[in-house]
């Protein structure tokens, strides 16, 4: 039987009893108050609000960031990939839930971490560059951490070195111990809130509920805040004032979670948890990794300690306690965490390929294809020549029917006047049908214009005056012999038009990538064009943010005109027309531009690698 007093987190499925703010295992946000803005946001609109949500910040961030992607997803925010246009840049954007927009606390909170994160500098601290706010969307700008989080490392590879160990230890209690001395405590310590780049460094990220000296007003006494598996005793009791000394407590459920591949407290509630940190001792790292030196086991109970005053003066003593040290570039541990740092840099580009964007790649490229006006290919198949074959057997029946009326009138008609000469000779049936197959036969597949004059319809001759009524009918002459008329001469065939050289493969899909390159430009999205243009400048990507964003409905066209091909290298020239509102003046626009373009192979794929 379900018990009612517990729910399922809707990120991680763990259980949650009723009254915690924070799910235990992820640390997402449960409370009642996010939930009630959720439902109201789902109600009120048909479209998801993470799609929203990414199509406002790409609105937003038009011609300054390119949002590339998703990179992961929590209770209170999204953060997203982006390349920054100007200094030519990936950063991280963190753009907070659009379920808690409404929340006065909860949108303080979210600026609060980018303040107090962007008041401190420290190499083991994720630098904030900006933050930006309107109606629709509330972000700030990170540097992008292109590795993985501790914790995903130890969920794949279990306990770590102690060497390992150690040199996180060493970087993270260096990054505590600077925010400590600048009155910042962070108060959720644990392997997520901490990145591993590709480097092997670690860096400290998260300051969402941090505690600057002079912030106040923002959580209330009683309310306990964190990650319950790293919250130390006085956290669990909900004490107004924290100190350094609470994060040394955390580090110290990290240290002991890297050496031994769990955390010392687990219990069926978020509440037994808590109360394990608050009333029952640690089990001694010794229980489940006999090999740990005495001397790290002794530090770690110490940092354990549930009364703040026993525990180190500072977390840089602990870290040291622990034999916490830098490790050396090749040194096998140092090597060892830049490996699974790029792994999971690895994972992390994947699943941001796997991003949806804007409405365009099948739509508009289904669009686009024939707009880049390329030459086609002459077509000589049945179905194109079939309706000129139609039209000219027509004009062959007319012409037989032509031929024949006029020979049978010239044989019966009634000789009413003395014949001086023999009247103009009929073509025969038989001559006209040749003269007509010779046409067909010589006359070009694609020629669509009028059938030539040798077989245009033959007009009988005109008939002699009539005698007037009064006249006598003149009797018949003697019948004069008349020679049998003569065949016209058959025309010599026109010899066929030169055969077209064949077909340069690489041009059509040359023009294949710049109808790609039209339906990215369409999209009004950067990063669509910078995937068919890697080669793109950081001056060549900010004028074309500036355009698109001005230019709206944008119809853009692009006919090759000129191309050339050697081995691996092409080059083209277009002419480029774009169609569209400029929304900076108010009307319809249309320009027209020349592009020299470049492309390479690699791979069987062409690519354009620059333009002017």
């Amino acid at each position: 039987m379900t018990n009612p007093l517990t729910v399922a987190c809707s990120r991680c499925g763990a259980t949650i009893t009723a009254g915690l703010r924070h799910c235990p295992q992820c640390g997402s946000d449960v409370s009642g108050e996010q939930g009630r803005l959720a439902t109201e946001m789902i109600r009120t609109g048909g479209e998801s609000p993470e799609a929203a949500q990414l199509d406002a910040l790409r609105s937003e961030t038009l011609g300054v960031y390119d949002v590339m992607g998703e990179l992961g997803r929590g209770g209170m925010a999204t953060v997203y990939l982006a390349h920054e246009i100007a200094l030519d840049r990936k950063v991280a954007i963190k753009v907070m839930s659009p379920a808690l927009l409404g929340g006065e606390q909860m949108v303080e909170r979210f600026k609060r971490e980018a303040r107090t994160a962007g008041a401190l500098s420290h190499p083991n601290i994720i630098p904030i560059y900006a933050v930006r706010e309107s109606p629709r969307v509330l972000y700030f700008v990170m540097k992008y951490i292109e590795g993985r989080s501790l914790d995903s490392i130890i969920k794949e590879t279990g306990p770590l070195s102690l060497p390992m160990a150690r040199a996180i230890l060493h970087q993270v209690g260096s990054a505590l111990g600077y925010a400590h001395a600048h009155g910042v405590v962070h108060r959720d310590m644990k392997p997520a809130n901490i990145m591993v780049d590709t480097e092997g460094w670690a860096i400290v990220t998260d300051f969402g509920i941090a505690k600057a000296g002079q912030a106040a007003g923002l959580t209330m006494t009683g309310t306990a805040i964190g990650t319950p598996y790293y919250m130390s005793p006085e956290q669990c009791a909900a004490k107004k004032e924290l100190t350094g000394a609470s994060d040394q407590y955390s580090l110290g459920i990290v240290a002991y979670e890297m050496l031994t591949g769990r955390v010392p407290f687990t219990a069926d509630s978020p509440l037994a948890i808590m109360y394990a940190h608050s009333h029952e001792a640690p089990p001694p790292i010794t229980q489940a990794l006999p090999t740990c030196p005495p001397d790290v086991a002794g530090a770690l109970a110490r940092m354990l300690a549930k009364d703040p005053a026993e525990r180190f003066p500072d977390v840089e003593s602990a870290v040291a306690a622990l034999g916490a040290a830098p490790l050396t570039r090749d040194d096998p541990a140092m090597a060892r965490l830049r490996a699974l740092a790029r792994d999971g840099a690895a994972a992390a580009r994947a699943k941001t390929a796997m991003t949806p964007v804007s409405p365009v790649p099948g739509a508009l490229k289904s669009r686009a294809a024939p707009q880049a006006t390329v030459p086609a290919p002459v077509s000589s198949a049945p179905a194109a020549a079939a309706p000129r074959r139609t039209a000219m057997v027509a004009m062959v029946a007319a012409l037989v029917v032509a031929a024949v009326g006029g020979t049978w009138w010239m044989v019966r008609r009634p000789v009413e006047e003395p014949v001086h000469s023999p009247p103009p000779a009929a073509p025969r049936v038989d001559t006209v049908i040749e003269k007509v197959h010779d046409t067909i036969a010589v006359a070009p597949p694609p020629a669509p214009a009028p059938a030539p004059a040798s077989a245009s319809p033959v007009s009988p001759p005109a008939a002699p005056p009539a005698a007037p009524p009064s006249a006598p009918r003149p009797r018949p002459a003697a019948a004069v012999p008349v020679a049998a008329p003569t065949a016209a001469p058959k025309p010599k065939p026109e010899p066929p038009p030169p055969a077209a050289p064949p077909r340069d493969p690489a041009h059509d899909e040359v023009a294949s990538v710049i109808a790609d390159y039209a339906a990215a430009l369409e999209s009004r999205n950067l990063a669509h064009v910078r995937a068919v243009y890697p080669g793109l400048t950081p001056t060549q990507a900010q004028e074309l943010g500036d355009f698109l964003a001005r230019a709206k409905d944008l119809h853009a066209t692009l006919r090759m005109t000129e191309f050339s091909h050697t081995g691996d290298r092409a080059d083209a020239t277009m002419d480029a027309t774009y169609e569209y509102f400029d929304l900076k003046a108010g009307h319809e626009d249309r320009r027209t531009v020349t592009i020299h373009a470049a492309f390479s192979e690699a791979s069987g794929n062409w690519r354009i690698i620059s333009m002017q």
